[in-house]
């Protein structure tokens, strides 16, 4: 692996991302993190800066995703790095899940340099939970954390996401795996508080409670209250509600037709 996980665009036009308010999605029930940080992207018009190393994530590149047309050559990379200097904000949009057993190497050689090396100001985790799955909340509700919750409560009865060690079924092997992540990630940062005191890093996890299925919705709900806990400006004139969707979402669910011919069916 490189000595520094990150990797930017381009060093000569760099921007200064300490101090801004960092944003890492888990990779959850439904995708709510991912889609939430692609309405972030494109509401906002975030500029991509770099990626991270993905050497355990799984193989992923896609074409490049947009609004109304395509603005730039290359790809998609497993996880990348998007700022905006106006909102003081830095996003990482990871797109591919994490390699099973690696998640605590993951956490502890990617993720934690780059957090304590960038000295951000603070670090907002977003999750998604089975609502089946956990008792005293209902489909559509979103909870927040914050350090105080995190430092005080002990991490895996947070309900941050159903753990279920003793069973079988591969989608609680699936939610396991989720907790591990966001347990395991809050917990490093716990502890580079407690080395550094001087340099603390605020916490918050925000965890939507979702039943899998359409959930672009969930999404919007998501990025909303993400914008209230960032107290992020409305993007020019338009609604509060108003969220700019990219190209990707587009036929997930129906959107547009269904191809019929043989090209089209394979490859449109």
């Amino acid at each position: 692996m490189s000595t520094s996980p990150y990797i930017p665009f381009d060093t000569s036009r760099q921007p200064d991302i300490s101090g801004s308010a960092l944003i890492v999605p888990s990779i959850s029930i439904g995708n709510i993190p991912q889609l939430t940080i692609d309405l972030i992207i494109h509401t906002y018009s975030l500029t991509k800066i770099g990626y991270l190393d993905d050497l355990y994530l799984y193989p992923f590149a896609s074409p490049i995703d947009y609004v109304n047309s395509p603005s730039e050559l290359g790809i998609n990379h497993a996880i990348e790095v998007y700022h905006s200097s106006e909102l003081n904000i830095t996003v990482v949009q990871q797109r591919s899940p994490i390699i099973p057993t690696y998640t605590p190497t993951f956490i502890q050689q990617v993720l934690v340099p780059f957090i304590t090396t960038n000295h951000f100001e603070s670090v907002l985790i977003l999750n998604s939970s089975d609502a089946g799955l956990v008792e005293s909340v209902n489909s559509g509700d979103i909870k927040l954390y914050d350090t105080e919750d995190l430092i005080s409560s002990n991490l895996e009865n947070l309900s941050l996401s159903t753990s279920l060690f003793e069973s079988n079924d591969p989608k609680d092997r699936e939610s396991e795996r989720n907790s591990r992540f966001v347990t395991e990630l809050v917990k490093a940062i716990i502890s580079y508080n407690g080395e550094n005191s001087s340099k603390s890093i605020n916490i918050k996890v925000l965890v939507s409670y979702v039943y899998e299925g359409d959930n672009f919705y969930d999404a919007e709900k998501s990025a909303t209250k993400l914008r209230e806990t960032l107290q992020l400006q409305n993007q020019g004139d338009g609604p509060v509600d108003k969220w700019i969707k990219p190209v990707s979402w587009l036929g997930v669910y129906g959107d547009k037709s269904v191809p019929n011919a043989m090209e089209e069916g394979i490859f449109g």
